[in-house]
């Protein structure tokens, strides 16, 4: 998902979903639209939708791309992860 009410939906379909936690990755988080030049504005709509206390973890990157680019990672068959 990228949005945080479609990671609220996915952990409310989870059976022993207090077992879940969410990692934050600030880059996909501004590539899905979500400015992180303000995290505390951030951190109160996570609060509000998910819970503060589902982080697990924060990733904290730069993005090569504008806030909501809408960007992600690309297939393996087509990066430089795996040889061809």
């Amino acid at each position: 998902g990228f949005k945080l009410e479609h990671i609220k939906r996915i952990i409310d379909g989870v059976n022993n979903s207090q077992r879940l936690m969410v990692c934050l990755d600030t880059c996909h988080l501004n590539d899905a639209g979500y400015d992180m030049s303000n995290f505390d504005c951030f951190l109160d709509e996570f609060d509000n939708i998910i819970g503060i206390e589902k982080i697990g973890c924060i990733h904290v990157n730069d993005s090569k791309n504008i806030l909501s680019s809408n960007k992600d990672n690309t297939l393996l068959s087509r990066s430089f992860i795996l040889p061809s």
